[in-house]
């Protein structure tokens, strides 16, 4: 928080935490619906303990330590689907997706006392058939997910994506968010991860100015994440956050992220 300025921290849930023990590897990937009806939630069907490890050793200390500074972090939480074509899939009903981020906000809201600040709509929709191609699909999440939190009660999150590998994958991917109704009035953050810098960045910046959307490079597990990488997304993508480092040691499901404001 003060020798590095991190001021936002990513957090990471996985659509298993419905219906399961996380115990297990594969349960954190496996939805199982918590009842047929997704207006009605039934938190007793939801295994936190591996959102909570992160939240308990470095999100609640990293938040105090900010405030100790007068400062604040910035919390994005991570929505991450890495098994396709499961029997319960949120994308399939986007109401039950609308029901699932409700219940994280209970949860974190009556544990901690503090919400998200975003959502991450869907780690890496590129890499995996469920979604590639199929942006329509996160429109119609991030939707169902501010509704139903508003209907709540909650104060509307922003949200961030497509968060793809390829940055060539970003254009048509949010194309489609934009063809849902109401999409584009909830999306804040047009979010990428480079893996892939093949594609051009004025199509991810042309379309941030086109719709009043920030930027973002939110993930690179690589030493070419050095200075050069972040001043060509400074000046090329106009970038308002970028992942500098993470911490991995105990707390699996947090990463860091250095803020920056143009």
């Amino acid at each position: 928080v003060n020798d590095l300025n991190f001021t936002r921290a990513r957090i990471e849930i996985h659509n298993g935490a419905e219906g399961n023990s996380v115990a297990s590897n594969p349960a954190r990937y496996t939805p199982i619906n918590d009842n047929a009806d997704p207006n009605v939630l039934d938190l007793s069907r939801f295994d936190f303990s591996f959102l909570d490890t992160g939240l308990d050793k470095i999100v609640v200390p990293l938040r105090a330590a900010a405030a100790r500074s007068g400062k604040t972090i910035y919390t994005d939480l991570r929505y991450v689907d890495h098994i396709a074509n499961t029997p319960f899939e949120h994308w399939r009903n986007p109401a039950e997706y609308g029901e699932f981020m409700l219940a994280v906000f209970t949860h974190m809201r009556d544990r901690y006392g503090f919400v998200p600040d975003s959502i991450n709509v869907v780690n890496e929709p590129d890499n995996f058939t469920d979604y590639s191609g199929q942006g329509d699909k996160m429109g119609r999440m991030i939707v169902a997910a501010a509704t139903r939190l508003q209907s709540a009660g909650f104060a509307v999150p922003q949200f961030s994506a497509p968060s793809v590998t390829a940055m060539g994958n970003l254009p048509g991917l949010f194309d489609q968010i934009a063809s849902v109704p109401g999409a584009l009035q909830y999306l804040t953050e047009i979010s990428y991860h480079r893996y892939d810098s093949s594609g051009d960045p004025n199509d991810i910046v042309s379309r941030a100015i086109a719709h009043g959307k920030r930027t973002a490079m939110l993930e690179l597990w690589s030493q070419s994440g050095n200075y050069q990488l972040l001043h060509q997304d400074l000046t090329e993508v106009r970038v308002s956050a970028w992942e500098q480092s993470q911490v991995i040691d105990g707390a699996p499901a947090c990463q860091f992220n250095q803020m920056l404001f143009l």
